[in-house]
Order: structure tokens, then sequence, then C-alpha cells
């Protein structure tokens, strides 16, 4: 169940009105205890050049002010409607309830933490619409604050190996042909970027559903796989995204604390998505066109893993595994692999 504040003063009736109908854009910005960074974000979201949108705020139960502020400026400005979650659902329902909320054409994500430059969303619909791209990514800057040189020291890499300059260097329309190419020659690798630096259409979510609640921490990479394997993406090679990582966000503690689910559970569960979810064919008919079969690449990681005592005792461990039978699976299914090998030899 959620509650939804309405906005109230005259200003905010006027907008209100303004936005009655479906707006283009629907900026979502899932919320939870961001007081001290969310007004920078809606005033980022407020400067915007383009003006045909609405702000979908949705609260996970946050203990400070962040929803004090957020009514605030929804006194201001009446584009902004705020949903509270009735109990603390997690990050990626979070993100799932804002989509659900929206009713724009467009989806644009803007967490908490981060903001865009004032042309965002007007050039990253340009160019979508331009290329007819259901899904469309920015550049985007990383502002580190209050965290170690140590995390620090990742970052490079991430913003200059590991994005579309790097690997589709020159190239701001990527066919899925060629998305899938770079998949299998990198494998899961977040070469895209976070949700504040992407743009999608309403038909991507009716074709393809929404995030996959099951990951925690590489949820937006499936999803961008999930799309672009099939329909490619549009890249706008501007900055045009802000990301802020510090001690308190959802990156940093993620990337802290649960090395677990991020090092090892989340790239299985991809793995097991792209072996054998109907979404991502296309990436498999290219794999077995080079001689690469994706399933038996998700059994030996999975094998792998669960030879490790520690990870099959783990209670993360043992939670997905009851979401995802195929991890438990795993052993029977190579054994099955290595018998049919067997039997084809002999024949």
């Amino acid at each position: 169940m959620v509650v939804t504040i309405c906005c109230d003063g005259e200003q905010g009736q006027l907008m209100t009105a303004l936005v009655s109908s479906r707006p283009a854009v629907s900026i979502c910005v899932p919320t939870y205890n961001g007081a001290r960074y969310v007004a920078r974000c809606l005033d980022s979201i407020l400067q915007q050049t383009f003006t045909d949108f609405e702000i979908v705020a949705v609260d996970d139960r946050s203990s400070d002010d962040t929803v004090a502020i957020l009514r605030d400026y929804s006194k201001r400005d009446g584009r902004l409607r705020i949903f509270e979650n009735a109990r603390n659902s997690g990050l990626v329902e979070n993100w799932n309830q804002c989509i659900e909320h929206a009713r724009g054409e467009w989806i644009k994500f803007v967490f908490q933490d981060d903001w865009i430059a004032p042309e965002c969303v007007s050039r990253m619909v340009e160019e979508a619409t331009k290329t007819r791209a259901v899904f469309a990514v920015c550049r985007r800057e990383f502002v580190f604050e209050e965290i170690s040189d140590e995390f620090r020291k990742r970052y490079p890499k991430v913003g200059e190996e590991v994005s579309l300059d790097s690997v589709c260097p020159g190239k701001s329309s990527i066919s899925a042909a060629d998305f899938c190419s770079v998949v299998l020659g990198r494998g899961i690798d977040n070469f895209i970027g976070e949700p504040t630096a992407t743009l999608i259409h309403r038909d991507a979510i009716r074709d393809y559903g929404v995030f996959n609640a099951m990951l925690m921490q590489w949820c937006d990479l499936e999803y961008w796989l999930r799309v672009a394997v099939s329909r490619g993406l549009t890249y706008i090679p501007e900055t045009l995204a802000y990301f802020r990582v510090h001690g308190g966000s959802a990156t940093f503690e993620n990337a802290m604390k649960r090395s677990f689910r991020g090092d090892i559970v989340d790239p299985l569960l991809i793995k097991c998505e792209l072996a054998y979810s109907h979404f991502y064919q296309p990436l498999r008919d290219l794999a077995i066109s080079r001689g690469t079969d994706l399933a038996a690449e998700f059994i030996r990681s999975s094998v792998f893993e669960q030879s490790w005592g520690k990870e099959r005792a783990n209670p993360a461990w043992r939670q997905v595994v009851a979401m995802e039978p195929r991890l438990r699976m795993a052993w029977r299914l190579r054994a099955r692999r290595l018998v049919r090998n067997l039997l084809d030899e002999m024949r």
C-alpha cells in the first residue's frame, strides 16, 4: 500500500493542472534516508530546460527528514508527486514502485544522491526520439565524498575502461547485434552505468518488465542487458549526469558489506538469466554461432562456487537458491551434460 501526498498552494494547483494529462517524462526519485542530498537532486530536476515532466518520488520508510523535504518541494511545484511505502520494501522494489506510479512516455531515474545537468532530459529525449530508441544512455561523472582512497581507486577504471566510450568508441547508435557482441566479449561488466545516466521508454517496460528483485547489486546491469540485447541503445557522449559516491550511499555499502552477493551470487544469477531466460535468446544465438554455450558456462560457474563450503553455508546463498533452484541443480545439470557428451562420443 502507498499513500499519496497531495501538493497544495496556488502554484502547486496550477502546476498540477498543467501535468494532469500524461507527461512526456516521468522523473523517478526513489528515496530512503536521503535528507542530506535530496534537495540538490530536486533542484537539478526543476532546473531542466525540458519542462513536460512529472517527478515521482517514492519513499521507502525514511527515518530522517526526507519526506518533509519532499513535501516542501511539492508545495512549490505540483509536478512532484510523493508516495510513501507502507513498509520498507528494499532498494530494487522501491525502484519498481517508481515505475508503477510513473505516467510518462519516458522513465528517467535520478537517484537521491545524484543530480543532472540542466539540458539532460532534453538531450536524452531528443536523441532517443531521433534514433527511435527505447533505451538511451549518457556519459556520467563520479563525485566522491567521505570514502577511502582504496575504494576511490576502483573508479578510474570504471569511468575510463568500463564505459560505453571505451567498449564502443565513436558510436552513438549501438545496434542489438553490436551490443550482444560486446557482452560476449566482456562478460558481466556494467559498462553502461547507473540508472541516473539512463532514459527508458515505456515500451521497454511493457516488453521486458521491470528490475529483477532477486538481484541486490547488479539489478541495473541485468535490466540494461535484458533490453539492449534485443533493442540496442542510443548513447549521448556528453556528461549530463553526476553520480555521487559517499560513505552512506547504497553503492558504497553494497561494495563494502555485501561482497558475497555482489561478487558471487548476483553474477551467477545473471549468468542463469543469460543461459535460460527467453529475453536473452538473441545473445544465445550469437554465442552458439561463435561456439560458446552460455548454459554450460553458468553450470561451470555455479558448480565452482558451490564447491566452496562457506558459500553453500552462507544464509544469503540458501535464500537465493530457494528462489532460483537451478543454482541448487547445477551439479545434477553438469552430470547430465557429461553423460550426454559421453554418449555422443560413443555413437
